[in-house]
C-alpha cells in the first residue's frame, strides 16, 4: 500500500472542489447592486425646501421669507405650497442682509391666511432628481 500523504491529499482535495457558496454570494451580490444602481438612475422624485414666513400686508407684496443664505438659490420655476395647497407666486424683491436673506413673494392667498403678521410654513418644490444624483452631489460637496 502506498501512503497517503495528508497534507498533499487535502490540497488536491481543495483545487478539484469548486466553491459554490463563494460563487452563488457573489452573484446574489453582483444582482442585487446592479438592480439597485437601475432603481437609483430610474426613480426620481422632488425635493422640497421649507421655511417659515409671514404674511405681510403692503401694496406689492404679501409673503416675507427670511432665508439663511447657505441655502438661498430659490429659482422662479419652483412650486409653491403653503398648507399642502399649491399657489403661483412672483419674486418681488430680494434684500440680501447680513447673513441672510429677506424674500418679498406676492401670490394669491385665501382670504383665512391673509391676516398680518399670520405665520405660514413655505414649502418650495424643486425640480426632479434621482438618487443617483443626489448622492453624486453629496459626494462632490463631502470631498471639497
Amino acid at each position: 500500500m502506498e501512503d497517503i500523504n495528508v497534507f498533499v491529499y487535502s490540497k488536491l482535495k481543495l483545487l478539484n472542489e469548486k466553491p459554490s457558496r463563494i460563487i452563488s454570494w457573489i452573484t446574489i451580490l453582483s444582482i442585487l447592486s446592479i438592480i439597485l444602481l437601475i432603481v437609483s438612475i430610474i426613480f426620481k422624485y422632488h425635493i422640497y425646501s421649507n421655511y417659515i414666513g409671514y404674511v405681510d400686508i403692503e401694496k406689492n407684496h404679501n409673503i416675507k421669507i427670511i432665508i439663511d443664505d447657505k441655502i438661498f438659490p430659490i429659482k422662479k420655476n419652483y412650486k409653491l405650497y403653503l398648507d399642502n395647497k399649491k399657489y403661483k407666486y412672483k419674486i418681488v424683491s430680494i434684500n440680501k442682509q447680513k447673513g441672510y436673506y429677506e424674500l418679498y413673494i406676492y401670490c394669491d392667498l385665501d382670504k383665512e391666511m391673509l391676516i398680518n403678521n399670520n405665520i405660514i410654513t413655505v414649502r418650495f418644490e424643486k425640480e426632479s432628481t434621482t438618487l443617483l444624483k443626489e448622492l453624486i452631489k453629496k459626494l462632490r460637496k463631502g470631498m471639497s
